[in-house]
């Protein structure tokens, strides 16, 4: 079994902060189960997370097998919405599954929307989100490239998942 911990950067029109979020990947037929305060929206979320990292791991010959992918939200007192998950949510399924590749999950802010190709959007509030991730003291961020965006010193941008270190062999 992997187990992986990460984390969700939500905003709210009164306040930002970060969300864990943990997944785990044991062998097994493939299935996908879920506990904690999932709308439809991010089960959904999760769901194209998953597509979009086997489809890119298997681009790129990792082999993988069949697994089991749960993913839990701890908190029960927090409302998770929006396709912002969806790239942090990406990487957590590449880090269960794929062991030394991607971003370390437990110490770095992942927001932007995927394609089910593993192309990265750009989402709304990234100075909030960004705010919020450098005050609970993550020392990476991970957002969509934008052409013509000035880079912090501690922001990594991808435009691909084939761009995860370790994805691309």
């Amino acid at each position: 079994m992997r187990y992986v911990q990460g984390w969700l950067v939500g905003v709210t029109p009164s306040t930002s902060g970060l969300v864990p979020f943990e997944v785990t990947a044991t062998s097994g037929d493939f299935a996908v189960t879920h506990s904690g305060p999932l709308s439809a929206d991010v089960e959904e979320s999760f769901h194209l997370a998953i597509s979009a990292a086997a489809l890119a791991l298997h681009r790129h010959n990792h082999s993988i097998g069949e697994h089991r992918l749960h993913l839990n939200l701890p908190l029960r007192h927090v409302d998770v919405r929006g396709p912002s998950c969806r790239l942090a949510f990406a990487n957590g399924v590449i880090a269960a599954l794929a062991p030394g590749v991607g971003f370390p999950p437990a110490q770095t802010a992942l927001f932007g929307d995927l394609t089910l190709s593993g192309q990265v959007l750009a989402v709304g509030h990234t100075s909030r989100k960004a705010d919020a991730a450098r005050r609970a003291g993550l020392p990476r961020l991970v957002v969509a490239a934008l052409p013509g965006n000035g880079r912090a010193v501690d922001t990594v941008e991808i435009s691909s998942l084939d761009e995860i270190p370790g994805v691309a062999r």
